[in-house]
């Protein structure tokens, strides 16, 4: 939370970094055709299609963002994101603080 109350600083960044897994679903059924009066029914039997990982990058106060997805979680992925951070998105920053 101290880094919130320091405000704005150009030359020293806060840069918060989320991550969330993600799977792709579909259905294996149609869902039957829903009566007047009657609330819609369906099955919970799925087929899973996938998975993925996404990542948001953010700097609240200048009001920026990415957002990635990745095929996996690993630790080369999460070098890349952060190379691309100080290497594209901050060269000119003299300190950038990472909040994950």
């Amino acid at each position: 939370m101290d880094l919130y109350a320091e405000g704005y600083h150009p030359d020293q960044r806060v840069v918060f970094f989320d991550e969330r897994s993600c799977q792709s679903v579909a259905d294996t059924l149609e869902p039957l055709l829903r009566k007047p009066g009657r609330a819609k029914r369906g099955d919970y039997e799925y087929e899973r299609r996938g998975v993925c990982n996404a990542v948001v990058i953010f700097q609240s106060p200048a009001g920026w963002r990415e957002v990635k997805v990745t095929a996996r979680r690993t630790k080369q992925d999460f070098f890349q994101i952060m190379r691309e951070v100080v290497e594209v998105h901050f060269p000119q920053t003299e300190k950038i603080r990472l909040v994950i």
